[in-house]
């Protein structure tokens, strides 16, 4: 079995899009990511041929873009920030009903605070993998179980 980390699982949530899933394939310990085409012709293969490639029970799905809900987050770590500019920004925003992705994105670029931003979004994507590592824990290779209790301080084992 390949050793992955929880970094390597924050970045893989990192990378998920509205184009597919990402898995963790518990034989291998492989992450891996397979795209909507790629997912449809899977579920073609299962039903039109007895040798399944693609055995549902090897595979622990990650969040999805729509769990993990990174506008929320965004919206969080603004309503957060210590500038009175910012959540004023965000109020007017909310008043007008213009509340989107691409609105808070806009905030986050005129008010110059995406290194904090991007700081926030991992720490938030760090606490997304362990919440799912801690729901998955039986599949979970013991060293990413260490990992989470030496860097987090969280009892998982």
């Amino acid at each position: 079995m390949r050793s992955i980390s929880l970094e390597d699982i924050v970045n893989e949530l990192e990378l998920i899009s509205d184009d597919g899933l990402s898995f963790f394939q518990k034989l291998s310990g492989e992450l891996i990511h397979i795209s909507s085409y790629e997912l449809k012709n899977l579920s073609k293969a299962k039903t039109n041929s007895s040798n399944e490639k693609f055995a549902e029970n090897d595979y622990l799905k990650l969040p999805n873009k729509k769990e993990i809900n990174e506008e929320s987050l965004m919206l969080k770590f603004l309503l957060s920030n210590q500038n009175q500019n910012v959540r004023e920004a965000i109020t007017i925003l909310q008043k007008n009903h213009k509340l989107n992705y691409w609105q808070l994105r806009n905030v986050i670029l005129h008010y110059n605070i995406g290194n904090e931003w991007y700081k926030y979004k991992r720490e938030a994507f760090q606490k997304i993998a362990i919440d799912w590592c801690k729901k998955n824990i039986e599949s979970m290779p013991q060293s990413i179980l260490q990992e989470i209790q030496i860097s987090n301080n969280i009892n998982c084992s």
